[in-house]
C-alpha cells in the first residue's frame, strides 16, 4: 500500500499546496493527487523536483531536517510489523544511529573477525556491554571486551553507553537507550533503512 506523507510535510514547512507547486514548477493538480492518495503513477522527475524544493526551503528557514521520498510518499506492507518506537528512540533517531553508527567497519583483534560493522559487534557483544567493560592500569582487556572499549567515544557520543569513573578504573557500561538500540537492532536489522 502506498501512503501519501506530502501533506505532513508541507505543513511542517509551512507551506500551502499552490505555493509548493508554484515553486517546484510542478502541476497544482500533480500536488493535490499526491496529497490525496489519488494519484496512479508519479515520475521520477517530478519527485526531484519536489524534493529538490522542499529542502531549499526547509534549508532556508532554518529547519535542521533532511526530507527524503518518505517524506513525500511511502510504501507500507501490513504484514511486516512496525518497529516499535518509543520515548527512548524513535524512527529518526534509529535511522540515524544506524546510518552514523554503521558507516565504516573498525578493526578487531578478536579471533577469526578482523573488521567488524559496529552495529554488528553491538549485537554480538551486547551482553559483555551489559555487564560493563572495565579499563584500568592493572586490568588486560581481552580481545572482545577491547573492541568495545575502542568504540567508546561513539556510544558515549550518540548516548548509547555511560563511561563512568571511579578512583582506579573506568567502566563503560550500555544504558537503557543503548539497550533498546540494540534491541530494535536485532528485531530490525542492521540496514540502513525500513519500512
Amino acid at each position: 500500500m502506498i501512503i501519501s506523507n506530502l501533506e505532513n510535510t508541507i505543513k511542517q514547512l509551512g507551506l500551502t499546496q499552490n505555493k509548493l507547486a508554484v515553486l517546484s514548477e510542478v502541476r497544482p493538480n500533480t500536488i493535490n493527487d499526491l496529497v490525496k492518495g489519488n494519484s496512479k503513477r508519479i515520475e521520477f522527475e517530478t519527485i526531484d523536483k519536489i524534493l529538490t524544493t522542499i529542502n531549499q526551503i526547509a534549508s532556508s528557514k532554518g529547519i535542521a531536517k533532511f526530507f527524503y521520498i518518505r517524506d513525500i510518499i511511502e510504501y507500507e506492507n501490513e504484514t511486516i510489523p512496525k518497529p516499535d518506537f518509543n520515548s527512548l528512540i524513535n524512527r529518526e533517531t534509529f535511522e540515524l544511529l544506524k546510518k552514523s553508527l554503521g558507516a565504516s567497519p573498525i578493526s578487531t583483534s578478536i579471533p577469526g573477525l578482523t573488521s567488524i560493522n559496529i552495529l554488528n559487534l553491538l549485537i554480538l557483544l551486547e551482553e559483555k556491554l551489559k555487564s560493563g567493560i572495565i579499563y584500568s592500569p592493572i586490568n588486560t582487556l581481552y580481545a572482545e571486551e577491547q573492541a568495545l572499549w575502542n568504540i567508546r567515544s561513539q556510544l558515549t557520543t550518540f548516548s548509547l553507553a555511560d563511561l563512568n569513573s571511579a578512583s582506579t578504573h573506568l567502566e563503560l557500561v550500555l544504558n537503557e537507550k543503548g539497550k533498546e538500540f540494540i534491541k530494535l537492532l536485532k528485531k530490525y536489522g542492521t540496514g540502513l533503512s525500513i519500512n
